[in-house]
């Protein structure tokens, strides 16, 4: 939220620009690497790559975001999309969550939502944050479950990982599938 001009509306050193909407993540950096070994793990960051509502991160402030933070030592950025579209999924499917939410929010997600709201982000996005940034590790999301599409997106270099969280929470014999089996091994 803090990446996000939609969300940050700060008026001083962390608002505003790219460079302050990150300065929270900058600093956590800074913090990160002057108390820890970094040999022994990796800084990643998940940020959208767009935040598909009007007002929010573009994918041009996208990989703007990304050469800034690349810069200050993250080492793998999880591409991700939609700010208020994953609260919307929450609404509708958790009644506790529901009560919680203002009444007015499907308002302020159809009045502010962009034509690829709820859409995973695109490989060509990714594509271009990869060329901008050719130092860069990338993982893709967006429920990604077919293996001939996860293989062309490596092979191709869109990106460098494939993030299958989610699909493997709905589909726990998605990889013996991918090689043609679907007997559980040990």
């Amino acid at each position: 939220q803090f990446l996000s001009p939609f969300t940050n509306k700060r008026q001083d050193m962390y608002g505003g620009s790219i460079q302050n909407r990150a300065r929270t993540m900058k600093e956590i950096i800074s913090e990160i690497k002057r108390n820890t070994d970094l040999s022994k793990f990796s800084i990643i960051a998940k940020i959208n790559g767009s935040d598909q509502d009007k007002g929010g991160v573009t994918p041009e402030m996208a990989k703007q975001t990304i050469s800034f933070l690349a810069n200050e030592g993250i080492d793998l950025f999880k591409i991700s999309h939609g700010l208020i579209y994953p609260w919307r999924n929450v609404k509708r499917s958790q009644k506790r969550q529901r009560q919680k939410l203002p009444s007015l929010f499907d308002e302020m997600i159809h009045k502010n939502k962009t034509k690829d709201f709820g859409e995973p982000i695109s490989k060509e996005v990714v594509a271009d944050f990869k060329k901008k940034n050719p130092n860069a590790v990338f993982a893709m999301n967006g429920n990604l479950r077919q293996f001939s599409v996860i293989e062309d997106l490596i092979k191709n270099g869109t990106c460098d990982l494939i993030s299958l969280c989610l699909p493997l929470l709905n589909e726990p014999s998605l990889i013996p599938t991918f090689y043609g089996s679907t007997e559980e091994s040990d």
